[in-house]
Parts: C-alpha cells; structure tokens; sequence
C-alpha cells in the first residue's frame, strides 16, 4: 500500500467567506499522510486568524505568512517548504472532493508516472447546488513528447517533487505574470518528464472551482491589469517548453484562449477603441486557427471566433442574452 507524504498548498489572500470550505473539504480527505501548506499572502482581513486556528486543531497544518506577493510569491513560497514527496495546489476560494489526493496520487503510483490530473466542476453562482460524481474513472496515458496542453491550471494536479529540480533550476512560477501564469510552470515540469514517461488524465471530478467571485482576479474590473505582455509570456513558454514542439504550438494556442476574457473585459466596459484592446485582438487573430484546432472547450471556441469576427456583434448579442 503507498503511503507517502502528499503536500497540499494553499495560497490565501482576502478569502474569509470561502477559506473554511476549502480548509473542510481537505481535513476531510481519504488520504491521510498530508502536509497542508497555508500561504498567507499578506490578507488584509480574518483570513490569516482563520488559517492559524485551523492549523492548532490539526499537526499537518503548516501556516506561512508573508507580505502580499501575487497568487504566483505564495505557490512558491508553498513550493520552497514543501516536503511531501508529491505535490497539489488548491487555491484557497475552492474546494474538493474527499477523495482528491487519493485518486490522483494512486493514479500516479499505478502507471509510474509522475505527473498528472482529474476534472473539475465549475460553480457558476451561489445558488448553484453541489453535485457529488460518482463517475467510473477513465484515464488516458500520454506520452509525453506527444503532449499537447489540455488542462492548464496548476490546481487540480499533482506531480512529483522530482520536477521541481533540474540539475539546480528549480521550476518555479514566474511573479511577473498576473494571468496564465500556471502555464510556463507546468511547461517546465513536463518537458522534464523523459521521452518513455506518461501524463496521466483522469476524467474524475474531483476540483471544485468557484467562478462567481466578483472580486476575484478572473473579474477584475479594470482590464488593462489582465493584459500581460504577450511577448515576454510567449519568449517564457518557448523557452520552458525545451524543444517540446507539440506543448509549444499548444502553450501559445492557449495562451491566446486566455486574451478571450480579456477581449470579453474590454467589451463589458466599452473600452473597444484603446491600444491594449486592439493588440489583444491581433493576438487573438493571429492565432485563430491554432485555438479552433486546440484542445480548448468548444465555448472558448466559439466566443473568440465570435470576438476575432466582429467584437460589436458580440457585444450586442450578450447584452441581448442578459437582458432574456
């Protein structure tokens, strides 16, 4: 039976409402040997009392409190003290299933791999009731030269402490990004996977993701501050992705998938005429056809050919929407 150390970590940063949830739903795991890594980021409300409290009812609490850095500072300061011998994220303003660590870890250990993923379930309102799945698990082994980005989230992944450290570089998450930042750091952990080594997608259910937080970064309201600077996240994915030429053309498609909440931003606030909102839809442009032919859900699909077509039309037919 395997039985090593799983670390779990947690950034939180102004999540009271939300944090015992996710701090429930993992004391309630199936999978015992766990250290669970709670990074404060320096939040300004009860969120960093609550994460302490938590940590005096259980000993494999660990609570980090640092100055406010970004989501990216607080995965890495998780990263820096982990020492479970496999690793997961789970953002603080989310939940999962009892069994999480457990399915992802046994997965790992039976097809000797050392990274790989489950689904996830997204919660678009409040009101929107809690469904527990009971699917049959399916997995899929890919090889890891052949890998294309299907999920690209560093929730709802668990992966070997063994990725973290090439020969001295260490993968880490890169602070300058605010958005797709999860994507040059799972990058680097699978291009270090060895040409014989699998990636193993589970299609279980187990990450619950919270969408309809007003105030969480997804819904910021000022879209000048989701609008990264493309080229340098473009040089950072070829770089990271080490010749890996399906995970390249895939990372950049994706990337691309991303300006879609960003050309969507623009459009809610009626900012279609400034700079940033035109190179966001060259951006979207120029990689139409690579995201049409992704691995991206078919909604992002068709909103971004919608916006790359005409961005007033689509403005107007989700306003029609909303108004039903």
């Amino acid at each position: 039976m395997y039985n090593e150390k799983v670390s779990i970590i947690v950034p939180v940063y102004n999540i009271e409402n939300y944090l015992p949830r996710c701090l429930d739903s993992l004391l309630r795991q199936t999978y015992n040997n766990l250290e669970i890594i709670l990074v404060d980021d320096g939040a300004t409300d009860s969120s960093g009392n609550i994460c302490d409290n938590y940590a005096k009812q259980d000993n494999r609490i660990v609570v980090v409190h640092k100055q406010n850095g970004g989501l990216s500072s607080a995965r890495n300061a998780g990263l820096d003290v982990a020492t479970g011998e496999y690793i997961v994220t789970v953002d603080g303003d989310d939940f999962v299933a009892e069994d999480y660590v457990e399915h992802l870890y046994t997965i790992l250990k039976e097809n000797n791999a050392r990274i790989g993923c489950c689904d996830h379930y997204i919660l678009r309102s409040k009101e929107q009731p809690v469904e527990k799945f009971v699917e049959e698990a399916k997995l899929k082994l890919i090889p890891a030269k052949e890998y294309e980005f299907g999920h690209v989230t560093a929730w709802a992944i668990m992966f070997h402490k063994s990725l973290l450290n090439d020969n001295g570089k260490l993968a880490r998450f890169d602070v300058l990004h605010s958005r797709t930042e999860d994507m040059p750091f799972l990058a680097i952990l699978i291009s270090r996977l060895h040409e014989d080594e699998f990636f193993v997608e589970s299609n279980k259910r187990l990450y619950y993701y919270i969408f309809f937080r007003t105030d969480s970064l997804v819904h910021a309201q000022n879209e000048k501050k989701l609008l990264v600077t493309y080229e340098h996240m473009y040089e950072t994915l070829k770089e990271n992705c080490n010749g890996r030429k399906k995970l390249f053309r895939s990372s950049v498609a994706w990337l691309a998938v991303n300006y879609c909440a960003m050309l969507n931003a623009f459009i809610d606030n009626k900012h279609c005429y400034g700079k940033d909102y035109r190179k966001a839809k060259r951006i979207v442009r120029k990689h139409l056809l690579s995201i049409l032919f992704s691995k991206a859900p078919a909604f992002y699909k068709k909103r971004l050919l919608l916006m790359a077509i005409s961005p007033k039309l689509y403005g107007k037919l989700k306003a029609r929407k909303k108004d039903k």
